[in-house]
C-alpha cells in the first residue's frame, strides 16, 4: 500500500506531470518533423513514447494493485454477502 500511495502521490505531483507532459508533446514534435523515409527515426521515437505511455500505466497499476489490497483489508472479517 506504501507503493501505491507513493506512485498517487508520483502521479498528482505537478511537477511529474508538467515533465511527462513537456516530454510527450517533444515527441509528437519530432513525429512531426522527422523525415518520411527515415525509418531508425520513427521506430525511435515510437519506442520513447511507447515507454513514456508505459512508465504513466504502471504507475496508474501500481495505485489500482494497492486500492484493492486496501479493500481487501477493509473487508476482513465482514460478510459480503
Amino acid at each position: 500500500m506504501r507503493r501505491a500511495q507513493h506512485a498517487q502521490s508520483l502521479l498528482s505531483d505537478p511537477l511529474l506531470a508538467e515533465c511527462i507532459h513537456g516530454i510527450e508533446a517533444d515527441l509528437i514534435e519530432q513525429v512531426r518533423l522527422v523525415k518520411l523515409d527515415d525509418r531508425e527515426g520513427h521506430s525511435r521515437l515510437v519506442t520513447a513514447m511507447q515507454v513514456l505511455g508505459a512508465v504513466t500505466r504502471q504507475l496508474a497499476y501500481l495505485i489500482q494493485r494497492g486500492d484493492a489490497a486496501t479493500e481487501r483489508l477493509n473487508l476482513r472479517g465482514k460478510r459480503i454477502d
